[in-house]
């Protein structure tokens, strides 16, 4: 019987703080980069205790700018993960270098530090780790290996703002951290990303290079700062807009908040589901806190495992939203093609893909609506031919 109200896998938190936003953006009327991108900005810097953050299209455009940045180019490797989104691969092509996989720690989502110093040559310019649906990546043991063999790190934060590690924000530890503010993410703005750094020379730099290389943004040029100006680099339309920027800073004020939802909005599932057997939630390290983007399971029993694609089918006959994060990589025709990859390069990889569902998991979701998805999911996996 299908389900007539769906639960969506997501709903935006946006409200009326968001429309007023906008509005007192419009009534501005200067609508690119400007002041409201500015104040995002310096908000983000403050929120994450870092020195520099740069708004920019997306987070694929943030990655892009910190890999620059390192100074990323033809001939260079850098290592990264296969269970990510295309992005992560995507930007190390852009820059003319080539993407090293490495396989994920056994059980888990993130990137095996093990395997990542098993990967490195004497062409490897930066490691590119990922956090997985709010899990960080084993930041500690990476910025050893990084600091052991001079290599620069550029971490997609994607689904990790929020999160932290040893009580540190997800933020300060790399060289740089790009971050997405896609309609889905924990800050939804619809789109968008901000990378930040530590670094000034690299945070001048990116700025420069995410503006067409010109040297001054439009806002310094024409809010009675001088009209005139140079291009400097070879540079890229990466700039946010002013109303983007308006909601994302409404968005960060309500971040608090909003995380709080999430983190109830996951005990509610661990709690109802607690008795649905095969089933595991996945757990950050030891000395790591969850950012709580997604509501990730997995499947332990081998025959649950072999019909996780009956089950996906079965929650959306249902009218349940659901998503599979992620397929890897090289299991993908271009990357695969590309890169000279195939099945069983990366088996961890692969055993986690084969058993992971993500669930609906949005702050306004009820503890009736976690109810539903939990008995349905249980009533499946008890019969999930």
């Amino acid at each position: 019987m299908t389900r007539q109200n769906k639960i969506d896998f997501y709903r935006p938190p946006l409200g009326r703080a968001e429309q007023a936003a906008i509005n007192r953006a419009l009534a501005r009327g200067w609508l690119t980069s400007g002041p409201e991108c500015a104040r995002f900005e310096e908000e983000m810097c403050a929120f994450l205790g870092v020195k520099h953050a740069l708004a920019v299209s997306s987070g694929t455009a943030a990655l892009h700018l910190g890999l620059l940045a390192a100074d990323v180019g033809p001939g260079d490797e850098v290592i990264t993960t296969p269970y990510t989104f295309v992005a992560t691969a995507e930007v190390i092509a852009y820059c003319g270098a080539q993407p090293v996989f490495a396989d994920v720690e056994p059980g888990c989502y993130t990137i095996d530090p093990g395997q990542i110093e098993r990967k490195i040559t004497a062409r490897t310019k930066a490691i590119l780790p990922v956090g997985i649906g709010g899990l960080p990546c084993r930041s500690d043991r990476i910025r050893q290996i990084a600091r052991r063999h001079k290599l620069k790190v550029i971490e997609d934060g994607a689904h990790t703002l929020g999160a932290t590690v040893g009580g540190t924000p997800i933020g300060r530890w790399a060289d740089a951290t790009a971050f997405s503010f896609y309609s889905t993410k924990n800050l939804c703005i619809g789109e968008g990303g901000m990378v930040v750094t530590g670094h000034t020379a690299w945070y001048d730099k990116m700025r420069v290079l995410s503006r067409h290389g010109i040297s001054k943004g439009t806002w310094d040029r024409y809010g009675n700062r001088g009209w005139a100006y140079d291009v400097t680099a070879q540079g890229y339309k990466y700039n946010m807009s002013d109303l983007l920027a308006a909601i994302g800073r409404v968005q960060l004020k309500r971040f608090a908040q909003l995380q709080k939802k999430r983190e109830r909005v996951d005990r509610w599932y661990r709690a109802l589901a607690a008795d649905i057997g095969g089933l595991s939630f996945p757990e950050p390290a030891a000395g790591a806190g969850s950012a709580y983007h997604l509501l990730m399971v997995r499947l332990t029993d081998p025959a649950l495992i072999n019909s996780r694609d009956k089950i996906l089918s079965a929650l959306t006959q249902r009218g349940i939203g659901i998503s599979v994060h992620f397929i890897p990589l090289h299991l993908m025709t271009h990357i695969a093609r590309r890169y000279g990859l195939k099945h069983g390069d990366f088996p961890e990889a692969e055993a986690a893909y084969r058993a992971t569902m993500s669930l609906p998991f949005f702050p306004e979701m009820t503890k009736n609506e976690v109810r539903f998805v939990t008995d349905t999911l249980r009533e499946i996996l008890r019969d999930p031919e």
